[in-house]
């Protein structure tokens, strides 16, 4: 059965990370993960253009270390709300972009 969840913003920093909280539910290794992946995603000039190759870049990976399939979503001013497995969900402001990354499916 799917598992739907409502995500609200709830604007938290955490001052070790580049982003903004936004809602997450996965485990600490899991979101460290991402974490490093974003800054990587952000910081490589090869992952500039296409626009896509950020998302593939964090999709691919997390498929590599977590299994399953990943989906990643970003954009200016981007926000929706999706379903998702429970605990594989990666919601945050980083910079302009609202970036979504979540597991929907194994």
């Amino acid at each position: 059965s799917a598992t739907f969840h409502i995500a609200i913003t709830i604007a938290m920093e955490d001052s070790n990370t580049n982003y903004e909280e936004v809602k997450i539910a996965m485990s600490e290794e899991m979101k460290a993960d991402v974490g490093e992946l974003l800054d990587i995603a952000f910081e490589r000039e090869d992952l500039n253009d296409p626009k896509t190759a950020r998302t593939k870049f964090i999709k691919d990976e997390m498929k590599k270390k977590h299994g399953g399939e990943w989906h990643v979503i970003m954009g200016p001013n981007f926000w929706s709300s999706v379903s998702n497995e429970p605990n594989c969900y990666f919601s945050v402001k980083y910079g302009k972009y609202g970036v979504q990354i979540f597991r929907c499916g194994v």
